[in-house]
């Protein structure tokens, strides 16, 4: 039981970090072209 306690948090952990790494990547040139994008998220 204890090592579903460690996995599913260090999984989310990845997961985020990976979310993170892509929306950063993808979101620069949204804000150039959108102005709305860099109002919402600023």
């Amino acid at each position: 039981m204890k090592s579903r306690h460690v996995i599913f948090p260090s999984l989310m952990i990845i997961f985020g970090a990976l979310s993170l790494y892509f929306i950063s990547q993808f979101a620069e040139p949204r804000f150039q072209d959108a102005s709305v994008d860099a109002k919402f998220f600023s």
